[in-house]
């Protein structure tokens, strides 16, 4: 079992886009590509199908998406996961 949760762990920070609570050692995608866009926040949660409050908990830093809702953000950006979210450089 101990094996187990150190790779769990390792994934988590890895990928930092574990759903749920924040680990602390992210960078959270703050809108900034959105609103390059001129969207709204409704506008890119249609288009990612969430909901406008959903969206905002993952700018605000409250939740991070799914690693599949992190690809449908990067999609629609024409851009890749690891520009919209990154693990903080101090961590390594």
């Amino acid at each position: 079992m101990g094996i187990w949760w150190f790779t769990a762990g390792f994934f988590i920070l890895l990928v930092g886009l574990f759903r749920g609570k924040n680990t602390g050692h992210e960078k959270y995608y703050k809108g900034r590509a959105r609103k390059k866009k001129n969207w709204t926040q409704a506008d890119l949660a249609k288009h990612i199908g969430v909901s406008r409050q959903g969206l905002n908990s993952i700018e605000t830093g409250k939740f991070i998406p799914s690693t599949l809702l992190a690809l449908r953000m990067a999609k629609v950006f024409n851009t890749t996961v690891e520009v919209l979210f990154q693990l903080d450089d101090a961590e390594f």
